[in-house]
């Protein structure tokens, strides 16, 4: 009997802190006009930068898992989006705009459609990381997206990710 109330206590702390780290939250930006699963609330930081005579807004979401997971959208004003005529405009721009984060090598560059608008997603491997990102034009605005993680591999993460985000 003892072994059975063990066993049946340590499987309730088990589910417990499973279902603890699997939660996610479900956050929606009125102002991109996204949602996506994060593993907490995102933190949010604004910013602006001055471009061809304009000041282009740019917004950070960031959150962190427990396992050590960064999970990054990046969401700024993209006026140039207005001369982007076709998709293959779009992907040419966003093919030229790939640039290394943690000087690593770039690959498995892929196009991709969602809600009628064109991205592309990538891998970024370095030494140190491997970042999971992807780059979507939606309207006037350009998201860039980041998955990586401090100590394994993010990949099963980053695309749980990229299929919760949702154009709203």
């Amino acid at each position: 009997m003892k072994h059975f109330l063990l066993f049946t206590a340590l499987l309730i702390i088990s589910n417990s802190l499973f279902a603890q780290e699997s939660s996610l939250y479900t956050f929606t930006s009125n102002e991109c006009k996204f949602s996506a699963e994060f593993p907490e609330e995102p933190i949010i930081r604004e910013d602006s930068v001055q471009a061809q005579g304009k000041l282009l807004k740019i917004i950070n979401y960031v959150a962190f898992s427990e396992t050590g997971v960064n999970y990054t959208i990046i969401c700024n004003d993209f006026p140039m989006a207005k001369m982007l005529n076709s998709e293959n405009d779009i992907l040419n721009t966003l093919n030229k705009g790939l640039t290394p984060i943690v000087g690593g090598e770039i690959q498995q560059v892929e196009a991709f459609e969602l809600s009628d608008s064109y991205g592309i997603s990538y891998i970024e491997k370095s030494s140190q990381f491997t970042i999971y990102s992807q780059m979507l034009v939606v309207e006037q605005k350009l998201f860039q997206m980041y998955v990586s993680g401090m100590d394994h591999d993010a990949g099963e993460e980053s695309e749980k990710f990229y299929n919760s985000f949702k154009i709203n």
